[in-house]
């Protein structure tokens, strides 16, 4: 006879094995609305008020838990850890319907809903500045994942990649987490179609408005130059030397503070201009709305002194539009909850929230 509130199990090749059955519903009974909220804020909290170890939140000495007695008082620690534990951004069923649908599994399955949903409010609460820039951030991440992407060059070496469109003030807009080759896309448009369509889609609520948008050399192609031209998005950024249809433009022949441009296109393309400048090293620029201004901006000398440079306007203006990104990442860093965790999509879910924190 079993003991009552035992669980009966029988020996397998040695090994116990439990009945079948689901998680069982705690004490405390379905999270509520409240509890959930309750749950966030203390995420929040912990990355302000930061302690070795989640236990030490509930401590009784000055130094620790005390302090901050809102813990106590909110939500037991055994409450925290089973939210934390069971809490899905979307049920099995609706990812299983979904997967049924569509030509390919998302990844992303997991929180697409929430990514949707982030996308869609950061654009509804903020009206966009005319000057925006694209860049990628890092979410880190050690453990195994198909879309874990290792960059040797990056602060964070190792983790999710996230593609974002933000102000001066490090304001999200838009963002895209880096999932792989997208559906119906080769080997071949992976490499160029598929850089293209990031900055298109991040792009899309832009169209036809005027704004400027500036990115770096990873992105920057002379078709993506055309497609945002003729979606009305004036565009700038840097370009690698060696990207195909670009004039003949030879940049050892030039001398420090040095500048020259080209401009022209394909027969049936939009106007743009490729402007090289010499400061310590050759600086390459491609924009699709820049003429042949010239501006005056100062530059900082070895000797720590500043000297006032003649530079194309484009130059000028792409340094001034790009850091947004990495001002929103500066921002997040300050009170980041950096927590580890088995669940791949866990990192991915507390960065957005402190994305949205931030915003």
């Amino acid at each position: 006879r079993w003991k009552k509130g035992r669980t009966p199990t029988r020996k397998v090749s040695g090994k116990p094995e439990r009945l079948p059955g689901g998680p069982s519903i705690p004490g405390a009974g379905y999270v509520t609305n409240a509890e959930l909220l309750t749950f966030l804020g203390f995420n929040f909290l912990m990355g302000y008020h930061r302690l070795p170890e989640l236990s030490l939140y509930w401590k009784q000495q000055p130094d620790t838990g005390l302090a901050l007695g809102i813990f106590q008082q909110s939500m037991t620690r055994e409450r925290f850890q089973f939210i934390s534990k069971h809490i899905a951004v979307t049920s099995p069923a609706d990812i299983k319907e979904a997967d049924r649908t569509a030509p390919k599994p998302d990844p992303l399955g997991l929180i697409r809903w929430l990514i949707d949903k982030l996308n869609g409010r950061f654009n509804e609460c903020r009206q966009p500045p005319r000057v925006q820039s694209i860049d990628e951030s890092m979410v880190k991440f050690k453990r195994r994942s198909t879309l874990r992407q290792t960059m040797k060059s990056k602060p964070i070496k190792s983790g999710f990649k996230i593609w974002s469109r933000c102000d001066s003030e490090g304001y999200t807009y838009a963002f895209e987490v880096y999932q792989g080759n997208r559906p119906g896309q080769t080997q071949r448009a992976r490499k160029g179609e598929a850089v293209e369509s990031v900055v298109l889609d991040l792009c899309v609520d832009l169209f036809e408005k005027g704004h400027i948008v500036a990115f770096d050399s990873y992105f920057s192609s002379i078709s993506l130059m055309d497609k945002l031209r003729i979606s009305g998005v004036n565009a700038v950024g840097t370009i690698n030397p060696k990207r195909v249809n670009q004039p003949v433009l030879d940049e050892k022949s030039l001398k420090q503070d040095e500048y020259k441009g080209k401009f022209g296109g394909k027969v049936g393309t939009p106007r743009k201009g490729i402007f090289i400048w010499k400061d310590t090293s050759a600086f390459r620029v491609i924009s699709n709305y820049h003429g042949s201004e010239l501006v005056e901006v100062e530059r900082k000398q070895s000797d720590g002194t500043y000297r006032d440079k003649t530079c194309p306007k484009a130059m000028a203006d792409y340094t001034q539009c790009m850091g947004g990104v990495d001002r929103a990442n500066q921002m997040r860093s300050y009170y980041e909850r950096d927590r580890r965790s088995k669940k791949w999509w866990h990192r991915i879910f507390y960065s957005l929230l402190e994305t949205t924190l931030v915003n």
